[in-house]
């Protein structure tokens, strides 16, 4: 007898899993979730450096480099089909920071360190200004931005 083939789940995207995305794509604007994502890590780019800058990746790195010569990441913002992502990485090693998250941001949180916007909301990218700051300040008191 043949074995019947496996079920196969339809394939999610992290904002489609959490359910904060419309089905129709209608109603996000990624573009201007872009612009205001990209803005919010340029407010700190005084003690930071671009790596990249296109119109899907705006990534900014601390000056000081890792063990192995690479620039340490701070942030970055990726235009993705459906969604836009904001990655701050050293969130991941901040545990205290991730703890104290507001509702409205944790809605968006994917993983240790990244956030799904489907369209600006003044609220969550304030929140993310203030959590960029916060996290480039701890940087600074270890010495590492």
């Amino acid at each position: 007898p043949a074995r019947p083939a496996p079920r196969q789940a339809a394939r999610q995207t992290p904002a489609t899993a959490a359910g904060r995305v419309a089905p129709a794509a209608a109603t996000a604007d990624l573009d201007g979730a872009f612009r205001a994502a990209r803005a919010v890590l340029e407010r700190h780019l005084h003690s930071l450096q671009v790596l990249f800058n296109t119109p899907e990746n705006y990534t900014l790195a601390s000056r000081r480099r890792e063990p192995q010569g690479l620039p340490q990441t701070f942030g970055a913002v990726l235009r993705r089909k459906s969604h836009v992502t904001v990655e701050l990485p050293p969130l991941a090693r901040l545990p205290e920071l991730t703890r104290a998250l507001p509702a409205e941001l944790k809605a968006c949180q994917q993983g240790k360190s990244s956030f799904t916007l489907t369209a600006p909301d003044a609220l969550v990218l304030a929140q993310l200004d203030q959590l960029a700051r916060a996290v480039l300040l701890r940087l600074r008191q270890d010495g590492q931005a």
